[in-house]
């Protein structure tokens, strides 16, 4: 089975994508935020959101301005918060959680005989699980544009946001965008669906050329 891995920010357009690709055709999807509601993960995640807030407050200078700087991929992340032995543990068991829950839905569905799945991978959420993916697809978006998104959709403040964007650009520097498949989102629906169906096509392509192969 070939699991898509769909990527980014959070409010970058990835769900949208996910379930736009999967409705119309017809192949599994694993979405994060029904995972985490259906093994009862909610409210540890709550817990981690709450001390991301906290974090928040400690993270900022006297000018507002973060500490911790973040300069390129290789570059060390530099000023480092003191994060509790409570959260780090609580994020641990979180990540490990979902992470198996995922790939054991992933297994499901190849058992069932399903020749492609969708991950909707966001990041903060499981950063190890990109590893169970035959393509990495990166959703991105105008930064303001995706933030605005963020606390419309989820009721974040400024603050909450900043953090959020900060914490997605340290998975970006721990585990790298890796060899994915870039997807521009303009804000139109319609521009995102036709770049979904494009590369859609063009990785059922690719398979049904390896399948041929195979069969030689």
């Amino acid at each position: 089975m070939i699991v898509i891995g769909i990527e980014g920010k959070p409010g970058s357009g990835k769900t949208t994508l996910c379930k736009y690709l999967s409705k119309k055709y017809s192949i599994a999807y694993v979405e994060v935020d029904k995972v985490v509601r259906d093994n009862g993960l909610t409210k540890v995640r709550n817990i981690l959101l709450s001390g991301v807030t906290v974090l928040t407050k400690v993270a900022k200078s006297r000018k507002g301005v973060y500490k911790r700087k973040i300069n390129g991929e290789k570059d060390k992340i530099k000023n480092k918060i003191r994060t509790p032995i409570v959260l780090k543990v609580a994020v641990g068991f979180y990540y490990k959680t979902l992470a198996k829950k995922i790939k054991g839905q992933l297994q499901y569905y190849e058992n069932k005989g399903e020749r492609i799945a969708l991950v909707d991978y966001a990041l903060l959420n499981v950063s190890d699980i990109w590893h169970e993916f035959d393509y990495r697809v990166w959703v991105s978006r105008d930064e303001q544009e995706r933030r605005e998104a963020v606390k419309k959709r989820d009721g974040k403040d400024e603050n909450q946001v900043d953090f959020i964007s900060l914490f997605a650009e340290m998975d970006i520097v721990k585990y790298g965008y890796g060899n994915v498949i870039h997807i521009s989102n303009n804000g139109d629906k319609e521009v995102l669906y036709e770049k979904g169906d494009s590369l859609f096509k063009k990785i059922v392509a690719s398979l049904e050329d390896c399948l041929e192969e195979e069969e030689r």
